[in-house]
């Protein structure tokens, strides 16, 4: 069966199916799911080292047929010069999962300290580190810190710069202990001198 918006809308189970899968003619592996609770799926599937691999393009309603059947050929050209679609999307979705942005939520959910020092924490790593949150921590070097500090220095001052400094080395030697960061890149980023503060009596 051609897959077209007038092919699929006739697609209905059969009496006690509750899933099938019926695949296009023409693009090899585009096929569309149907469900018995209605949900109708537009999927990819094919073989890579003799097993059997499927990736879902997204939901019929979403997606237009043309766009769907796009989106499988290239797929599946993809597949033909030796890639492996279902892989590199698990791969692309762990990656973001291992920024920066999910490590500072896990830091913070632990972090027992009084109630103003985890104020400030929050607000060292949501606000001040922003700059670091889309980034994978295993490629967060000392010279990406170090160009945090350095912009804190020049629009909050030494002082905060310090204590943004001494938020982020706990936070990267936390995940260093449970196995989320390879090392802690502020170790070695510089501490900046403090002016004395003025005390008026």
């Amino acid at each position: 069966m051609r897959l077209t918006a007038a092919a699929i809308s006739d697609l209905k189970l059969d009496t006690g199916e509750t899933d099938r899968i019926v695949f296009d003619d023409d693009v090899p592996g585009f096929g569309i799911r149907v469900r018995a609770s209605g949900a109708r799926t537009w999927v990819f599937q094919y073989k890579i080292a003799g097993r059997t691999r499927r990736l879902v393009i997204g939901q019929v309603s979403a997606i237009k047929t043309a766009r769907a059947r796009e989106i499988a050929a290239n797929l599946h050209a993809k597949v033909r010069l030796g890639g492996d679609p279902a892989t590199e999307k698990r791969l692309r979705v762990r990656r973001v999962a291992d920024t920066f942005a999910p490590l500072v939520e896990r830091f913070l959910e632990q972090y027992r300290v009084r109630p103003r020092t985890k104020i400030e924490a929050t607000r060292h790593l949501q606000r001040y580190a922003a700059p670091l949150h889309s980034a994978p921590v295993d490629s967060i070097t000392l010279r990406d810190i170090a160009d945090v500090l350095n912009q804190i220095d020049k629009t909050s001052g030494a002082a905060t710069a310090n204590r943004v400094r001494t938020t982020l080395s706990s936070c990267f030697s936390w995940a260093m202990r449970e196995g989320l960061a390879p090392s802690n890149p502020v170790a070695y980023t510089n501490k900046r001198q403090e002016g004395a503060r003025e005390r008026v009596l």
